[in-house]
């Protein structure tokens, strides 16, 4: 071991890389580790992580890349952690700078120090993906028990070494996000069940949504005899009726967010849509009707956003060209924050504007009329049928119409990319005949499309999400300007990260992300939002409300067209949630 003493910020230590022991013969760079479990989950048709729904996706892969961007950033002269500590509590982590001619020293230890962090991930999180961070491992000798339960003062585990740095980084983190307010480990008391990610009581999103409708005078959206609010669907599977249940309604109220605070979240502008619900309607059967095989294909591809984001990544960052290690694996992380903090963002305007789905009106408004649409997955194409038995392409997820949250997770994205100046991915996208999970034996042949510009991947994306069936028109435009200034946060933030400046400076106020009490000598540690977690023997969860009350002032009201343009203001009235 290395002892240190301390020293002014003026004069910190660091610590010298030893020589390699690894990777001399094997892989040798950070990206083909990071892609080898992705072509493993191919090759053995093993889903793993690329199977989750796309809200426990974003959990699951922004929990792996928090550690192992923060062990990355103690191998750069400057950068701060995930979690924006102060690197003058923690200086002696960090790896020195190499003398001229041995780069390599540092080059192998951030390799090193990626493979341990990013594979324990992979076991800890995606454990049907368990066994190839196995083998990946034994291909390139490293010991994924090493360190399992030790501490820094045992031989061989002291942060001066890159096994300990990393078991020290990544057994801090995941004790932290044991309370990020997901219920990953299902142990809240609820009412609904007691499952891994199960919300912690049934939503009151009708009342919510009821809220909007007493503003009729000013926002008639055309048919107010119809109910405009979201409610679970009923659905028949065989000759038993099955309720949806809101699906993860907690993520908007208690998910930790890590890189946006609650005024940045709670001052998002907020636009009523007001829908002339018969006219959306009449788009959306028109829409459908027009499908074909390739329409159909991008619908599916797009909707499995994380794999479409992997393949983007593998385009940009993939050979590592020009990049530093340190920059790769900044840029996957920030792509990866992109997509977890904008979901807290649009699953925050669902619960806030509870939209009725397509299909749920047009059963019910249309319901004894011959409509000319999609005739649904058993009939493959289209024709007459009646609105009571329309059905979307894309079955509906059990939440509210607006916004889409996949358009709003390809808008922060999309953000995020430009402004890091990543390359247009011209990425080539094959779609195999008969690999559609909607339809069978479709489509009948290969579909092939290109995605050229990053403009062009966020154009499909919301076209996709519209010719699926479960939105109306502006879900995806207005999920543009919210979602984009996520992504414009993030690059932000991982800026100031890389230069050593904290993105949270102002951290024991109210509305900030961390709590100075609640800090160790090593990181400064995220306050769980104080509700979420155990109360006592009986793990009661207390209701949790981000933003405090939300709709505030009807500010605009435009007549158009026969329904109002209603504009409505959200007012930041936080509350330490945190």
């Amino acid at each position: 071991l290395i002892f240190f003493s301390f020293f002014p910020s003026s004069t910190r230590s660091c610590i010298r890389p030893d020589e390699p022991t690894v990777f001399r013969a094997n892989v040798t760079t950070v990206w083909e580790i990071y892609n080898e479990p992705f072509r493993l989950a191919n090759e053995h048709g093993v889903d793993g992580v690329l199977g989750y729904n796309p809200l426990k996706q974003a959990r699951v892969w922004n929990a792996i890349m928090s550690s192992v961007y923060s062990v990355i950033a103690y191998h750069h002269e400057k950068a701060l952690d995930f979690f924006s500590s102060d690197h003058e509590y923690i200086h002696f982590l960090r790896r020195c700078q190499p003398d001229p001619g041995y780069e390599y020293l540092l080059e192998e230890s951030q390799v090193t120090a990626f493979a341990y962090t990013y594979l324990w991930g992979i076991q800890t999180y995606v454990p049907e993906w368990s066994a190839f961070a196995t083998q990946i491992a034994q291909n390139i000798s490293i010991d994924l028990d090493a360190c399992k339960g030790a501490d820094f003062t045992t031989f061989g585990c002291g942060y001066d070494t890159d096994v300990g740095m990393s078991r020290g980084f990544f057994d801090a983190y995941v004790g932290f996000l044991e309370d990020d307010g997901w219920n990953s480990d299902g142990k809240l008391r609820h009412t609904l069940n007691g499952l891994e990610y199960g919300g912690p009581k049934p939503f009151d999103h009708i009342s919510k949504c009821s809220s909007w409708t007493k503003l009729n005078n000013f926002c008639p959206l055309g048919k107010w005899d119809q109910d405009v609010c979201w409610k679970p669907a009923t659905v028949l599977v065989g000759d038993q009726i099955y309720q949806q249940v809101y699906h993860m309604p907690h993520v908007a109220n208690m998910a930790q967010s890590f890189h946006l605070k609650n005024s940045r979240i709670c001052g998002i502008f907020v636009e009523y849509p007001c829908y002339d619900l018969e006219e959306e309607a009449m788009k959306t059967i028109k829409r459908l009707n027009q499908l074909d095989d390739k329409k159909k294909a991008k619908v599916e591809y797009f909707k499995n956003i994380f794999r479409v984001t992997h393949s983007l990544l593998e385009k940009s960052f993939g050979d590592e060209s020009g990049k530093s290690i340190f920059e790769t694996v900044m840029g996957i992380t920030a792509a990866t924050v992109s997509l977890y903090e904008s979901t807290i963002v649009s699953w925050l305007m669902k619960e806030e504007i509870g939209m009725i789905r397509p299909k749920s009106f047009i059963n019910s408004y249309f319901a004894d009329k011959t409509l000319q649409s999609y005739l649904g997955p058993m009939s493959q194409g289209s024709g007459s049928i009646t609105g009571r038995d329309w059905v979307p392409y894309v079955p509906d997820s059990a939440s509210p119409e607006y916004p889409s949250h996949i358009a709003c997770l390809c808008s922060s994205l999309f953000e995020t990319m430009k402004s890091f100046k990543i390359k247009d991915p011209n990425l080539s996208v094959n779609i195999p005949k008969h690999s559609s999970t909607i339809e069978s034996e479709k489509p009948s042949s290969d579909v092939q499309f290109t995605i050229s510009t990053w403009d062009e991947f966020e154009s499909m994306c919301h076209e996709s999400r519209l010719d699926s069936g479960n939105h109306f028109s502006r879900s995806t435009s207005d999920a543009k300007a919210p979602c984009r200034d996520v992504g414009k946060k993030i690059y932000s933030n991982f800026q100031s990260l890389s230069e050593g400046t904290d993105i949270f400076p102002e951290s024991n106020d109210n509305d900030g992300s961390f709590n100075d009490e609640e800090s160790n000598m090593f990181f400064k540690v995220p306050t769980p939002l104080k509700s979420v977690r155990k109360s006592g023997d009986d793990n009661v969860v207390s209701d949790v409300n981000r933003c405090g009350s939300r709709i505030s002032d009807v500010t605009n009201c435009d007549r158009i067209n026969g329904f109002a343009n209603l504009v409505v203001s959200v007012t930041i009235r936080t509350k330490k949630t945190r």
